[in-house]
């Protein structure tokens, strides 16, 4: 399956910034499996940057469930699709990615962890807003 170029740029950049979650938790003496962290850490940003698209795009009220079990259906059928897009993207490529990016030059390996924060940043933030917005506060 050939990818086109925003989807190529999309897979590259969250491949760079796993690889940066990596190194950043990796140094954790408390940590036994920095891959596997690093892995959950992505899907939970990734989870939330969907709960505030949808936010932003249906709000609080056209994007309705019949009752509590569709929504966690919903959330389970969401948080399955990407786990299994993290698994195989992410973690099963971990060593072709980490051979990738570990030789970059020192000022992209400081950028890199400019990026890492204000992804975080700018994820948090967003959702924030959206949770305003909406009133779900």
């Amino acid at each position: 399956m050939e990818e086109n170029g925003f989807t190529n740029k999309l897979v590259q950049s969250m491949k760079y910034l796993y690889y940066k979650l990596f190194q950043t938790i990796k140094p954790a003496k408390t940590n036994t499996s920095p891959k596997l962290s690093a892995l959950l850490f992505m899907i939970i940003l990734e989870y939330i940057n969907i709960i505030t698209i949808k936010l932003a795009i249906f709000g609080n009220k056209d994007f309705r469930f019949a009752n509590k079990g569709d929504v966690k259906t919903y959330a389970l059928v969401i948080g399955v699709i990407l786990f299994t897009l993290n698994y195989f993207y992410l973690f099963k490529n971990h060593t072709k990615i980490y051979s990738k990016y570990k030789g970059e030059k020192k000022s992209n390996y400081r950028m890199g962890f400019v990026y890492l924060a204000l992804y975080i940043l700018f994820t948090i933030v967003a959702m924030y807003i959206e949770v305003r917005k909406n009133h779900l506060y």
